[in-house]
């Protein structure tokens, strides 16, 4: 916490100070920043949202290559990656508000979106950051403008289009861990008015574990992808984007394990299941980087995808089209015991896939700018998890683990809408609403039980959210926002029943956000600071936790736990110092206060939420040194912190994260024709041991904390060519 207060503080002075060290100087304007927040190009700065754009020079600099890697880069965003066990999964949470569970029966509460197509699940969402434009974290319900329900936010990716004057680039990279990477990207005029672009990107490394049991190393990478854009433009009013995605992933499982053992308190499950003494398998001594978990260890993840966008300019109005088809298939694992024992194990393998349509109705007028929506999914999951748990062994000791499979349907329709209304010259309006229906059928089958069982579960919901918001333009630079939006995201199924009257439904969450903001550029736009306030008022909240059923064995419902507050408030700064030397920084603040508790386990009013840290703060800089003809140098870096944060309901201080600090940097030349660039970086360069998942045991009743880490320090050079 004195490291949280130093960096407030420091952050405040630089606040303070940066726009009089600006206007002594001779510096010259930030770059403008252009979003699509509101589904049409427009600065930032006009934007009345709290979004946060990360450009994709941030990204090659800072050497971020997947979105499991943006969170310090957006003040009250946290990433996680849950415990599929899927290194390329991603549960994303801001202002308190996501989903950590990657079961089929659960949505995410962030949702992601590709060039504006959402992706439907958490396994595979870490998707790779090659020849993307920008990312906007969008905060808040976005339900009136965005095809899927968003109840806590969104993520919205936006890749580069065809451009032949934008040629290429190839480009490779070498780092630690025997990191090797290669990525490029080609931009082509075809016949007529068609445009095409290829890209591809490799990426390996050896990992940062090696397990004790048979030398495998965990948290490694083995990836592919590929994507292929054409780009049609007949006339001035049609285009026509054709988009087609591919990745492979042949790894192992992220890298995990025991840091706590303890005999059952409630009864001794681990001696009666094993008949071996659970004291007898300690954690490791460097339980980072020698690994004792011996689950099955592949991370298998192959994704496909292809949409079609067509926009037609109908004198006046825009009509738009995006209709498209994705699919995942994946099998990974988790060792919940972290022990060369088979206990507590869990494999999982989900194949889905999904087909949605959208259509988006657009124009403005004068006074006028408003958009009208219509949204179609239809998702289907097949999955599979096998559980060498306890109380799914039908007989002792090592009987045949349960095998449980789940197909889920889900078909979402929704019709939305949103409208600017210019009331005076300065002071706008805006009003909008969604209507959303959401069917779910779900059919589930455990099987090598005593009692096997079969269940069936059909439930809808149905629900209309508004939006009012205000927006004055009290000058050319400054914008004062007011907005009340609400969220929902629909009800679902238990999806791990150790017993068929386990299978039970629980109701949709709702959130009621408020949000009062400013935008400002000040000293001939050198300086760029905007600060959001908000309240969400969180309803029903679906949180997993933990039941016993009448024989006395543990099982993991959702349950709806009750009803909190979530407050707190952002701020955002860039400030070009001088025309070579540029400042960020950004503070984020949340905490929530329960309003209503349910009668669930381990929830009361003193409960953290899972993944929620109260503080998080960074700064950062870059400096432009030239070189005479030869080039220039770009030297950079930032540092962050966040407090803080428990991984789940249960709040066990096995499983909290007291909170630490990422610095990272990065040496940059770059010729003076352009051709080639040269990147030397380092992330974690303090080798900060942190954990991004955990999950604790013994505070129910069992004998195991398993503890899942984040990356060690990592350091590497990127040589690029462009053509």
């Amino acid at each position: 916490m004195k490291k949280t207060l130093a960096g407030i503080a420091a952050s405040s002075v630089m606040m303070t100070l940066l726009p009089q060290y600006a206007a002594a100087q001779d510096a010259s304007a930030l770059e403008e920043v252009v979003v699509t927040a509101r589904k049409v190009e427009e600065n930032i700065q006009r934007t009345p949202v709290a979004v946060t754009a990360l450009t994709s020079s941030t990204l090659e600099r800072l050497a971020v290559t997947n979105l499991s890697q943006i969170d310090h880069l957006a003040p009250n965003l946290q990433v996680s990656p849950g415990y599929s066990g899927s290194s390329s999964g991603a549960n994303f949470y801001i202002r308190g508000i996501g989903q950590t569970d990657f079961v089929a029966t659960s949505d995410p509460g962030v949702s992601l979106y590709l060039d504006g197509v959402y992706l439907g699940r958490t396994i595979g969402a870490a998707i790779d950051t090659a020849d993307i434009a920008r990312i906007e974290v969008l905060k808040g319900p976005q339900g009136t403008l965005f095809g899927k329900n968003t109840i806590g936010g969104a993520i919205n990716v936006v890749s580069q289009l065809p451009d032949p004057s934008r040629g290429g680039y190839v480009e490779a990279t070498l780092g630690n861990f025997n990191r090797t990477d290669a990525r490029f990207s080609a931009n082509m005029a075809l016949a007529g008015n068609l445009t095409a672009k290829v890209s591809g990107v490799f990426r390996k490394n050896d990992g940062f574990a090696k397990r004790e049991l048979d030398g495998v190393r965990l948290g490694d990478a083995e990836d592919m992808s590929g994507r292929v854009q054409l780009l049609w433009r007949p006339g001035d009013s049609t285009e026509v984007l054709f988009s087609a995605d591919g990745s492979r992933r042949r790894a192992h499982i992220a890298a995990h394990g025991a840091t706590n053992v303890a005999a059952s308190a409630g009864g001794d499950y681990f001696q009666q299941l094993t008949g071996l003494n659970v004291l007898d398998f300690p954690p490791s001594a460097d339980r980072r980087t020698d690994n004792t978990t011996s689950v099955r260890p592949n991370d298998d993840v192959d994704v496909l995808g292809a949409s079609i966008e067509a926009t037609w300019s109908l004198g006046g109005v825009s009509l738009k089209s995006i209709t498209a088809y994705r699919s995942m298939e994946s099998e990974s694992a988790s060792d919940f015991d972290g022990t060369l024992a088979i206990y507590n194990d869990q494999e999982v393998g989900q194949d889905q896939d999904q087909v949605s349509q959208e259509f988006q109705l657009s124009g403005a007028t004068e006074r006028i700018k408003w958009l009208l929506g219509a949204y179609f999914l239809q998702e289907n999951i097949d999955e599979s998890i096998t559980n060498r748990y306890y109380a799914y062994y039908a007989f002792l000791p090592y009987g045949a683990g349960a095998t449980q499979n789940n197909h889920l349907e889900t078909r979402s329709y929704a019709a939305f809408g949103q409208a600017s209304i210019q009331l005076t010259q300065r002071l706008s309006a805006t009003v909008g609403a969604r209507w959303t229906q959401e069917e779910k059928v779900s059919t589930l089958s455990n099987y090598d039980l005593a009692a096997p069982f079969r269940v069936t579960g059909k439930e809808s919901w149905d629900n209309v959210s508004p939006r009012l918001g205000l927006e004055f333009q009290a000058t050319d630079d400054l914008m004062l926002y007011v907005s009340a939006t609400q969220g929902f995201k629909s009800g679902s199924f238990n999806g791990r029943p150790a017993a068929g009257n386990q299978f039970t439904s629980y109701d949709p969450e709702e959130v009621l956000a408020y949000e009062i903001g400013l935008k400002s550029q000040w000293l001939d736009d050198r300086v760029r600071m905007n600060i959001a306030g908000f309240l969400n008022k969180y309803e029903d909240i679906q949180l997993l936790t933990v039941g016993v059923d009448s024989g006395g064995n543990l099982f993991f419902p959702v349950d709806n736990a009750g009803d909190a507050d979530i407050a707190g408030f952002e701020v955002e700064l860039q400030a070009r110092a001088t025309d070579r030397l540029t400042l960020t920084g950004s503070i984020g603040n949340a905490e929530e206060s329960w309003q209503r508790i349910a009668p669930v386990a381990f929830v009361t009013e003193r409960t953290r939420l899972p993944s929620l840290s109260h503080w998080n703060w960074r700064l950062g800089l870059q400096y432009e040194q030239p070189i005479g003809s030869q080039g220039s140098l770009i030297f950079g870096g930032d540092y962050s912190e966040r407090s803080s944060y428990y991984q789940t309901t249960i709040n066990s201080p096995f499983e909290q994260e007291d909170g630490y600090g990422l610095l990272n940097a990065f040496v940059r030349y770059a010729s003076a024709d352009g051709r080639w660039e040269l990147n030397l970086w380092g992330k974690n360069l303090t080798d900060e041991t942190y954990i991004t998942w955990a999950q604790d045991l013994i505070a129910i009743g069992d004998s195991h904390t398993s503890v899942w880490f984040g990356r060690p320090r990592e350091y590497g050079a990127t040589l690029r060519f462009n053509f």
